[in-house]
């Protein structure tokens, strides 16, 4: 796989290099994707647990559709006292 990178991600891509940080700049870039990963992972399992949640009836439906929103929404939703 080739990618053409932003400048600006290119540039601290080889800033991390020329500090130490990574061996290499695909290091570093697979670093990324796999915290990318590890987020996306996270973010189903919060979706899960909000998914048990709405079927106990411990959450809204409002705060249900803004954890579905979309990706650049944080989920936010309130739980229910019975």
């Amino acid at each position: 796989m080739n990618l053409n990178l932003p400048v600006e991600v290119n540039d601290f891509v080889r800033s991390l290099v020329a500090q130490g940080k990574y061996s290499s700049e695909e290091a570093a870039v697979v670093d990324g994707l796999r915290l990318l990963m590890g987020r996306e992972r996270l973010r189903e399992k919060i979706i899960e647990g909000v998914e048990r949640q709405k079927l106990a009836g411990t959450v809204s439906d409002k705060r249900w559709q803004a954890t579905k929103g979309g990706r650049n929404r944080k989920p936010e939703f309130k739980v229910l006292r019975p």
